[in-house]
C-alpha cells in the first residue's frame, strides 16, 4: 500500500509539473532589430526567453516563380542561432507574393484567393519546412487573416467565403508540413477569444473538412487594454475559457482544443489610465491563471523591445524593454520566471 500511495505522489507531482510547464515567449522582430542576431540571442537568453515568434515571408523567399532562396541574411541567421541556443521558434508562414497575386485595396496582403495561388504558397510552405528541419518546430499558418483584409472589405472578412479560403489554405498546407515531419506542430487562427464575429469566423473554419484532423492548436491574439482604462486581468481570462468551452461542445471533442496565445500585450503609453507597475501586475496575474488550464500551452508577449522612443504612441510601447534595451517592470518579472527550468 505505501508503494501505491508513493506511485500516486509521483505520478500527481509529474502532473502538477506538466501542467505548469507553459511556454513563456516573446514576438520579436529580427530584421530591424538595431544589433546583430547575436546580439538579439543574447538578449532573448539574460531575460530567459523559451521561444520566439516572427514572421517568415513568402515574398522574400520566392522572388522567381519555383525558385527559392534563404530569405533575409539577418532573420536566417537569427532563427538559426536561436534555435542552437535552445530559443524554439515559432514560424509564420505568411503574406501574399505578387508573383501570383497582386496586393490591392481589397487585398493589400495579397491573401492567397485562387487554387493557384493556394498551390503556390503550399510550395512554399514545403520549401520552409525542408529549410528549416529539427531548427523549427512550430509553424504558423497566416497572420491574422481577418484583420489583414483591408479597410474596404472589413465586413467580408469575418464572411463565410474568407472563412472558407482560409480553411482549404490551412488543409492543403498543413498536410503537405505533415508529411514531410508528422512532428511539426501547426496552429492556425491568430483571432480574438472574445469577439463575436471572429468566434464565428474561427468556428467555420474549424467545421471544414480536414481542419480539425490535422491542426495542432488554435493562435489567438489578446489585447485586453484600453488607454483610458484600468487593466482588468480577469477580462482577459475568462473569453478564453468560454471559448474553449464553446469549442469542445460545437464540435463534440473529447478533450479540450490547444490554445497558444501567440500575441498579447499592453503599451506602456504615456498617459494612460495604467502604469508600468500595472502592467507587470497583469502578466503576473495572466501568467499564473493561464497556467491552470493545461490547454494552454503557451503565452507569447508582444513584443520583446519597443519599436520606437514616443511615449505618446502606443505602437513604439508594447515592449517589455525599451528601445534602448532597459528593463521594464515586467522585464525584470519574465527574466525572473526562469521558465526553462520549469
Amino acid at each position: 500500500m505505501r508503494a501505491v500511495n508513493i506511485i500516486l505522489c509521483i505520478f500527481l507531482f509529474i502532473s502538477k509539473c506538466y501542467a505548469e510547464s507553459m511556454t513563456v515567449g516573446v514576438g520579436v522582430h529580427p530584421v530591424t532589430f538595431n544589433g546583430t542576431p547575436d546580439k538579439l540571442v543574447e538578449l532573448l537568453k539574460e531575460y530567459n526567453i523559451e521561444s520566439i515568434r516572427t514572421d517568415y515571408p513568402w515574398r522574400n523567399v520566392e522572388k522567381e516563380k519555383n525558385k527559392f532562396i534563404p530569405g533575409n541574411k539577418k532573420l536566417e541567421s537569427f532563427i538559426k542561432t536561436a534555435s542552437t541556443n535552445g530559443i524554439k521558434p515559432v514560424l509564420i508562414l505568411d503574406y501574399g507574393n505578387p508573383l501570383y497575386e497582386k496586393m490591392s485595396a481589397f487585398n493589400p496582403q495579397g491573401k492567397p484567393t485562387s487554387d493557384i495561388t493556394i498551390d503556390a504558397f503550399v510550395r512554399y510552405a514545403e520549401w520552409t519546412t525542408e529549410h528549416f528541419g529539427k531548427e523549427v518546430g512550430v509553424y504558423e499558418i497566416w497572420n491574422e487573416w481577418i484583420q489583414g483584409a483591408g479597410k474596404l472589405n472589413k465586413i467580408e472578412a469575418v464572411g463565410e467565403a474568407s472563412a472558407l479560403n482560409y480553411a482549404k489554405l490551412v488543409v492543403r498546407t498543413c498536410n503537405a508540413i505533415k508529411k514531410i515531419d508528422k512532428d511539426k506542430k501547426i496552429i492556425i487562427g491568430s483571432t480574438s477569444a472574445a469577439k463575436p464575429s471572429e468566434i464565428r469566423w474561427l468556428t467555420t473554419v474549424l467545421a471544414h473538412e480536414g481542419v480539425l484532423s490535422c491542426i495542432d492548436g488554435i493562435s489567438l491574439h489578446i489585447y485586453g487594454f484600453s488607454v483610458n482604462q484600468k487593466l482588468s486581468p480577469q477580462k482577459t481570462i475568462l473569453p478564453v475559457i468560454v471559448l474553449q468551452d464553446y469549442l469542445k461542445k460545437k464540435f463534440m471533442l473529447k478533450e479540450e482544443l490547444p490554445f497558444y496565445i501567440t500575441e498579447i500585450g499592453v503599451p506602456s503609453v504615456s498617459g494612460a489610465s495604467y502604469n508600468q507597475m500595472d502592467i507587470d501586475n497583469y502578466f503576473r496575474y495572466i501568467l499564473a491563471e493561464f497556467r491552470k488550464l493545461d490547454y494552454v500551452k503557451g503565452i507569447w508577449w508582444y513584443d520583446f523591445i519597443d519599436d520606437g522612443n514616443d511615449k505618446k504612441n502606443k505602437e513604439h510601447n508594447f515592449g517589455i524593454l525599451t528601445d534602448e534595451f532597459n528593463a521594464k517592470p515586467i522585464g525584470d518579472t519574465i527574466k525572473d520566471i526562469k521558465s526553462k527550468a520549469n
